[in-house]
């Protein structure tokens, strides 16, 4: 996964496929578990595939006005638990700061300072995120690590200003 600019579009070059997984997996095994799941995975499905689409992993629907889409998403999901959305944005924006170049030796930094950059499983790496977010949200730790998929999704496609915006 390469970095950002700091442009508007900035986007992360990731493979999407361990994001796709928590997502369905979530949808497939958690979305019937209580009407908050059931509400959350419903506002993942919304961001994603639109109203009255199907699902289309080439374009998004939030792709085409990430900006209003984006904030709905948000909503929904605080609506659930508040602050979630920032709750979700949070862990992903630091572990992007934290994986810019630095004059740091792998020494130097404190422990436990993990970024999605370096991370070597990316599906690892949301799994490691979720657990707190989880507790905090009184969700499924699946739930949650289908929600911050979903948000690093939007990043890779967007760029993480817009997406700063709308959840942060």
């Amino acid at each position: 996964m390469s970095l950002p600019s700091d442009g508007e579009r900035e986007a992360l070059n990731l493979d999407e496929e361990p994001l796709k997984d928590w997502i369905l997996k979530a949808y497939h095994e958690k979305a019937l578990d209580s009407e908050e799941h059931a509400r959350l995975v419903d506002a993942e499905r919304l961001l994603l595939s639109g109203p009255n689409a199907h699902y289309n992993s080439a374009r998004y629907y939030f792709e085409a006005d990430p900006g209003p889409r984006l904030e709905a998403f948000a909503r929904q999901l605080d609506e659930v638990s508040e602050n979630l959305a920032a709750d979700l944005f949070e862990p992903i924006e630091l572990g992007l700061k934290q994986s810019e170049p630095s004059l740091e030796t792998p020494e130097e930094r404190p422990r436990g300072r993990a970024s999605a950059a370096s991370a070597t499983n990316l599906s690892l790496y949301i799994a490691s995120l979720a657990g707190p977010i989880a507790l905090r949200a009184g969700i499924d730790e699946t739930v949650a690590c289908s929600l911050l998929s979903t948000v690093l999704l939007a990043v890779s496609r967007v760029g993480i200003t817009p997406v700063r915006e709308a959840l942060g």
